[in-house]
């Protein structure tokens, strides 16, 4: 596994030390008595200078390089704990902590030691694959017990069947009593949401595995009962849902490659059974039905979907919210690029002032990539890779028609392009430079703005946009609209022209 930029093997000392230089008293994880502090405070001129050789201090101040990594450490906004019980080691704990998308591990080698560790979220989970192994393997076996029946089976030391498993499936209560007596591994997962080190939030799960089973047991009720599911692929899906949850993608910038099958499932978790049936239109309806719960399964394998302690399935938060642009959207963008690499085509789904969630399709795969309104802005400038980085060679813009423009980008020649052009009205110099930019370009763009719904069946007029990435210079064409006689402007354009230009369409602020 590798490290970003904060490894640190702190003593108690250190680590109490640098909380108090930190400005906290209470720390997530860790129970710490009043002596402890006592005594840190008592040598902390000693303890100073030991952290300020370890890089963590500098002039009594922690060094801005380290300001994000300290706050986590001490401020969290999520918290993962996970606690593992083997036979042959014992008792380990990892603690996982994440603010604004940075993620730390806070770990205890040796009593007194605090090892703590920048970590990137697929390592987390990598990690907890390490710690927590289990197989493949999906079963749709499930029971309920009390909290105090599960304690009462984990105390007993019998080999014999308890009686309190005799009202449970015979074959069922006997492969879950050789589990638990064939453990190689349990473990404890408590997931907390914090606001300033107070807990606002909190779930837990526990799980075990005796190799050939795995089991996954959630709270089922208020009333202490338990929901016990056996099935490896259950407890991956659980892995994978907790990092994604620890590491707060409803907040960031994210994406995912989905099936048909698995689109259509994620749709109709989302009562769109209608938009589901778009991308299964030829599977009868009991194809259909089994077509998604194979989605379901994959879904669940890879964390998007989650069965709740009542069994019912429902779509991971993050993926949830990264959809609803695309079911109840303010307006969509389509896009049309063409480039040596062929042509490509997608959506771009809008809740005003909120969200947005862009839809391509890639080979058989619907890739979206999603996030909040603000964070628009650095996603286009990534799909027009490379637009306005030129310098504007000239200011100045000229009139054209949609019509004049999809002839000349049809046209083969440059000598006919450019005569089209100046025929049209453009200067000499401006039309030899458009139609040899038009000849070898890189890349061009359509983007047409569209709402779902027409506003007092009206449908407004929003820009069409063009853009030309020439082999010199970089264009934009931007129309009131997108009739064939209507007249634009066309203009070379930088990033911040561009930027401006879409936010007209879009509606964000620029």
């Amino acid at each position: 596994m590798k490290s970003k930029e904060f490894p640190a093997m702190l003593s108690r000392d250190e680590f109490l030390r640098l909380a108090t230089l930190a400005g906290v008293q209470e720390i997530v994880g860790v129970k710490v008595a009043s002596k402890e502090w006592e005594q840190a405070e008592s040598h902390k001129t000693e303890i100073d200078q030991r952290l300020s050789a370890l890089g963590l201090l500098s002039r009594k101040i922690i060094p801005g390089v380290h300001r994000q990594m300290i706050d986590t450490l001490f401020r969290p906004q999520r918290a993962l704990f996970a606690v593992r019980d083997r036979p042959d080691i014992g008792r380990q704990v990892l603690v996982f902590l994440c603010r604004k998308g940075h993620c730390i591990l806070h770990s205890f080698p040796k009593a007194g030691q605090h090892r703590i560790l920048a970590i990137r979220p697929h390592e987390i989970e990598a990690l907890l694959g390490e710690w927590f192994p289990a197989g493949e393997g999906m079963t749709n076996d499930a029971m309920l017990l009390s909290e105090v029946q599960m304690s009462e089976l984990l105390a007993t030391e019998s080999d014999e069947m308890p009686s309190s498993l005799a009202n449970i499936n015979p074959s069922l209560a006997r492969k879950f009593w050789t589990s638990l007596q064939t453990q190689k591994w349990s473990g404890s997962f408590l997931l907390l949401e914090l606001e300033d080190v107070r807990v606002r939030d909190a779930e837990s799960w526990n799980a075990w595995s005796s190799g050939e089973l795995t089991w996954v047991g959630e709270r089922y009720n208020d009333a202490g009962v338990l929901r016990l599911v056996c099935g490896g692929d259950r407890f991956i899906g659980l892995r994978r849902e907790l990092v994604r949850r620890l590491g707060q993608y409803e907040e960031i910038m994210r994406a995912y490659a989905l099936s048909d099958a698995e689109l259509a499932c994620a749709l109709t978790l989302l009562n769109r059974r209608d938009l589901a049936g778009l991308w299964l239109k030829d599977a009868s309806t009991q194809e259909f039905d089994e077509i998604l719960q194979s989605a379901l399964q994959s879904l669940q394998v890879r964390g998007l979907c989650k069965v709740s302690p009542k069994g019912f399935p429902t779509l991971a938060g993050d993926l949830e919210q990264a959809l609803a642009p695309m079911l109840i959207p303010s307006m969509i963008g389509r896009i049309r690029t063409s480039s040596r690499r062929g042509h490509r085509s997608g959506s771009i789904y809008f809740i005003k002032n909120r969200s947005f969630c862009a839809h391509f399709e890639r080979g058989k795969k619907h890739v979206f990539e999603c996030g909040k309104i603000a964070s628009l802005p650095a996603y286009l400038e990534g799909v027009f890779r490379g637009f306005g980085a030129r310098e504007i060679q000239s200011p100045k813009s000229a009139a054209v028609s949609l019509q004049t423009l999809t002839d000349c980008l049809e046209q083969k020649g440059e000598t006919e392009i450019e005569k089209n052009l100046r025929d049209s009205g453009f200067s000499k110099g401006v039309a030899a430079q458009l139609a040899e930019d038009i000849q070898r370009h890189e890349y061009r763009v359509s983007i047409n703005g569209i709402f779902p719904s027409p506003a007092n069946g009206q449908i407004p007029a929003i820009p069409t946009l063009f853009l030309l990435k020439g082999s010199k210079r970089d264009w934009l064409f931007v129309f009131p609209d997108a009739k064939a006689n209507t007249t634009g402007q066309a203009m070379q354009a930088d990033r911040k022209i561009l930027l401006e230009r879409l936010g007209d369409i879009f509606n964000y602020p620029a």
